[in-house]
């Protein structure tokens, strides 16, 4: 299990170790062209670490990130991320059909993560590598739902959604492949401290979110 106070030193590692590249070749950057908005879609690991009963979970996951470069080595930016599969474990249940019919479900859940902050540029080769970390504020919003049958039915009023904040940290390193730097791929990792309960499972907690991605990159 990777611990939580791993990423938040990773962070402030990667920015002691860019800070004098980057000012190596800011001399090669400052003249070379950049793009204001910056449109990134992401296919990612999800994890979420707790404690209780199942004390963390990990899932596929995926979404979108635009970000306004306001100045050469600033960029603010906000998105959503989906999480494909449970963040809290199932709940066997019986909730009410369409029909009024008492059937046999299984209590299931989704996530959202909304990140709002920014992140320092460390522009190399002529903006062609782009190298960035930072932080914010994150929103997550989980949801449950009821299944049964294959088909999604009523709740009945058992079924639980919340939303909670807290800050996350984030690296990115970036790749252009075009002559003009419109397009690129690269990797980056996000980490947000944020408290979540399991809905009526309230022994169980998810506190520490960790995203690694492979992302798709648009500059404009």
């Amino acid at each position: 299990m990777i611990r939580t106070y791993v990423i938040p030193r990773l962070g402030v590692a990667v920015f002691m170790a860019l800070a004098p590249l980057s000012q190596a070749a800011w001399g090669q950057a400052k003249n070379s062209p950049y793009y204001h908005f910056q449109l990134d879609g992401n296919v990612s690991y999800m994890s979420m670490q707790g404690s209780g009963s199942n004390g963390s979970s990990g899932s596929p996951g995926g979404g979108f990130t635009l970000g306004y470069r306001a100045t050469r080595r600033f960029l603010v930016e906000s998105g959503v991320d989906f999480r494909y599969g449970n963040l809290f474990p199932e709940i066997s249940a019986t909730a009410q059909d369409s029909s009024g019919k008492q059937t046999p479900a299984t209590i299931t859940d989704h996530t959202l993560f909304v990140p709002i902050g920014g992140r320092v540029l460390f522009p190399l080769q002529h903006e062609r590598v782009l190298l960035s970390a930072g932080g914010g504020a994150g929103l997550v919003h989980n949801y449950q739902k009821a299944v049964g049958g294959g088909n999604q039915i009523d709740c009945n009023g058992f079924c639980t959604s919340q939303t909670a904040a807290g800050p996350y940290e984030t690296v990115q390193a970036l790749f252009l492949l075009d002559k003009r730097s419109h397009f690129g791929v690269g990797f980056g990792a996000r980490f947000a401290q944020v408290s979540l309960k399991g809905g009526s499972l309230d022994s169980i907690h998810r506190n520490n979110w960790l995203q690694v991605a492979a992302t798709i990159s648009c500059r404009f």
